[in-house]
């Protein structure tokens, strides 16, 4: 999803920087927002897996340990890891107090998407799902993503900066429902209805969780992009995006150029 939302991004480049970065692969420096990013998600990854082997719930002592020993592994210069240190802890002591209540070990952590041969159409996709809440009795599963920054309380923003932060979360839960019910795995056995953003960044002492209900037309449009830039991918065709405003305006015409064959 990632990939796809790069190659939609007109703001940040779109085609020729999917190109750049995810066909040809050239070295990008990792921002320290990542390298927090990434051991926030490590730390309660590592949580919820001890969780499920000890059958005991770990202290928040735990979780912050292995924030720490993340964001080490990260190799930040000293000031990004002290100032990401004292925000992390400051966030994931907070997360824990207000949340720890929902944790689950019967909950999946990092489901990797890899080896499930998931196919969409004609289009490979893969991904990893940050938390997976399966409901046996009634075939279904819930999906989170966590994210650390700003958080939000609705899906409704009026600066574009907001408006493509959130394009970019809705984007990622419509594509995760499409590589869960088409997965080796749960293909046939369960149903992605509902999708959650879980900010780990408190806003205002409040851990924000802002859900969403995935809607089938917006799911038959996601899938019907991610044939067509699959295809268009395979063929080396990529668009030109001069003509369109590096904006959120440009990001959706451009969107729905590719969807109608315009472009």
């Amino acid at each position: 999803i990632t990939h796809l939302n790069k190659f939609l991004d007109v703001i940040q480049g779109g085609p020729h920087q999917f190109v750049m970065e995810n066909l040809l692969r050239f070295p990008q420096k990792k921002a320290a927002a990542s390298a927090y990013g990434s051991a926030m998600h490590r730390a309660i990854d590592h949580l919820l897996l001890e969780y499920k082997v000890t059958q005991q719930l770990p202290k928040v002592d735990f979780l912050l340990h292995e924030f720490e020993a993340a964001l080490m592994n990260e190799r930040l210069n000293a000031k990004d890891f002290a100032e990401r240190l004292e925000r992390g802890r400051e966030h994931l002591a907070l997360y824990y107090e207000k949340r720890h209540h929902d944790f689950s070990m019967d909950d999946k952590s990092e489901f990797n998407f890899s080896n499930q041969n998931v196919l969409v159409g004609s289009a490979e996709i893969t991904g990893k799902i940050d938390k997976m809440r399966i409901d046996p009795a009634k075939r279904e599963i819930v999906i989170y993503d966590y994210k650390t920054g700003k958080g939000f309380y609705t899906w409704e923003a009026h600066a574009d900066y907001d408006q493509r932060k959130l394009w970019t979360y809705k984007n990622q839960l419509l594509f995760y429902k499409l590589l869960v019910e088409n997965s080796r795995e749960f293909k046939g056995k369960y149903t992605v209805n509902k999708g959650a953003i879980e900010f780990l960044d408190h806003t205002n002492k409040d851990i924000l969780v802002l859900p969403l209900e995935l809607k089938n037309e917006e799911v038959a449009m996601m899938a019907q992009l991610l044939q067509t830039i699959f295809s268009k991918n395979k063929k080396l065709e990529f668009p030109d995006i001069s003509g369109y405003e590096k904006s959120m305006y440009g990001i959706q015409s451009f969107t729905d150029d590719l969807l109608s064959g315009r472009t």
